[in-house]
């Protein structure tokens, strides 16, 4: 399996409202999960626990944008921002079947696995050898791969 690149979404979600009003050199902290980060210029910003830089994008098409970090060593993380903000926000009322995502024309399919004898919806790209599952976190839900999604109460 791919290294795994973790940008949590409460971190990106603040950087790409606020960032942009911090000045070069200042360091600050996520309010959602207190991760600690350094704005280094205009659109780089540094996580301070392992020093990993993202840098502000945009998907452009011909009449929207759509921000997002990317690791700047380009080991992005195994889903896009773009994605994962459909499936998180969708994914549970979706239909079983194919999609693709508007943003990036990622092609998704929407199934369910057992896992624990309880239906997972999943979320399956044909680039990765493992399908995604929502997981709900405590202020807010995530993709993870499915092998290691926990059923609520696990």
């Amino acid at each position: 399996m791919p290294i795994r690149t973790v940008l949590p979404d409460c971190c990106e979600d603040w950087i790409l409202e606020y960032g942009k009003h911090y000045q070069p050199g200042a360091a600050f902290r996520c309010p959602e999960c207190a991760t600690e980060w350094e704005k280094l210029e205009p659109g780089r910003f540094r996580r301070k626990t392992n020093q990993r830089v993202f840098v502000h994008r945009v998907r452009q098409s011909e009449d929207a944008e759509f921000p997002y970090l990317a690791a700047e060593d380009g080991d992005d993380p195994l889903t896009d921002r773009c994605c994962a903000k459909i499936i998180l926000r969708h994914g549970k009322t979706m239909r079983v079947g194919e999609f693709t995502c508007p943003v990036c024309g990622t092609r998704w399919q929407k199934e369910e696995s057992l896992k624990g004898g309880i239906r997972v919806p999943c979320f399956v790209r044909g680039d990765r050898a493992e399908p995604f599952a929502i997981q709900e976190g405590t202020t807010r839900s995530y993709l993870v791969p499915l092998s290691v999604h926990q059923l609520t109460g696990d």
